[in-house]
């Protein structure tokens, strides 16, 4: 089955704002759920992977709307995606360091117990924390985000036999660490 160009997803006629609204509204459609699923292998709950895409989707109807769509719309997108999930990480530790704040967990519980329900995602994310950092990334974007290794490639600014051998040596350390002991690490 052949994919489709998500690259490719823009307007016919940047000067007509029907068609940049209509653009946005096509591309936001194919693009939400991978990047939410890429947010979920990087161990985020369901809440705080939507509240990530919402903020980057709109970051991304700013400019859309301001410049017309980007040259690669996906992995302008995931770059967003990305920087957020990075100011996320950084703001966690800083909420751990300081005691963290048990009393003001924001987290739904609702979807919490949802993304519990699906059967092995705690084992998938076990085994994913033994990967190094960008390995896991270029696995995540890959499996659970759906890109193709050239727009791995655009959003890393690699090439794109890095990101294969990056996707080689992440599904070696996974058979390795299945087949070590036949359980999750």
């Amino acid at each position: 089955m052949a994919r489709p160009d998500r690259s490719e997803v823009r307007p016919r006629s940047p000067e007509d704002p029907g068609d940049l609204e209509s653009g946005f509204t096509d591309f936001f459609r194919s693009s939400y759920r991978m990047a939410v699923r890429y947010l979920l292998g990087n161990g985020l709950s369901l809440h705080e992977a939507d509240e990530i895409v919402s903020e980057a989707q709109t970051a991304l109807y700013g400019r859309w709307k301001a410049q017309g769509p980007p040259e690669r719309p996906m992995a302008y997108l995931f770059a967003v995606v990305r920087n957020l999930l990075l100011r996320y990480y950084d703001e966690r530790r800083v909420r751990d360091r300081l005691g963290g704040l048990d009393g003001l967990d924001i987290r739904d519980p609702r979807q919490e117990q949802e993304l519990a329900a699906v059967e092995g995602w705690g084992e998938m994310n076990t085994l994913l924390s033994h990967l190094p950092p960008r390995q896991r990334e270029i696995l995540v974007l890959r499996y659970f985000g759906d890109l193709t290794t050239d727009e791995i490639a655009a959003i890393f600014g690699l090439e794109v036999g890095t990101v294969r051998a990056h996707l080689s040596m992440a599904r070696r350390t996974l058979a390795a660490l299945v087949e070590g002991d036949g359980s999750s690490a």
